[in-house]
């Protein structure tokens, strides 16, 4: 047991250093609260029904949603869930556009974090 708590110290300290100093070193300058978590477990059994997908001749799809009502932000979550999925079981990149049938305004952009999603 005497091993795993020097490794536990050796690995603390590397996290440290690697936040305090590394980040800023290559210029991400944040300041940090806690570490957050490393693994993303994700057991889901869902299906996920999207209107519309056209594979274009250019080799990417087009995903088309019909829209009555709106949850705004959620919705397009769950419109962003479909892109990244398709995505990443095809390979390929996937646009989704979103037909609005009823309302004339709605949130219309999503901020991901390093980009954002914006259907306009």
């Amino acid at each position: 047991m005497a091993n795993i708590q020097h490794e536990d110290a050796i690995l603390k300290m590397g996290t440290e250093y690697f936040r305090c100093d590394m980040l800023k070193r290559l210029g991400i300058t944040y300041t940090y609260d806690d570490p957050g978590p490393t693994e993303l477990i994700s057991l889901t059994v869902e299906k996920m029904y999207q209107d519309f997908t056209f594979l274009t001749k250019e080799g990417y799809y087009i995903h088309i949603e019909f829209q009555s009502t709106s949850d705004g932000r959620l919705d397009l979550r769950r419109f962003h869930a479909y892109e990244a999925t398709m995505s990443h079981n095809t390979g390929k990149q996937v646009y989704t556009y979103v037909i609005y049938t009823t309302m004339k305004w709605t949130v219309h952009t999503l901020n991901c974090g390093l980009y954002t999603d914006s259907l306009l």
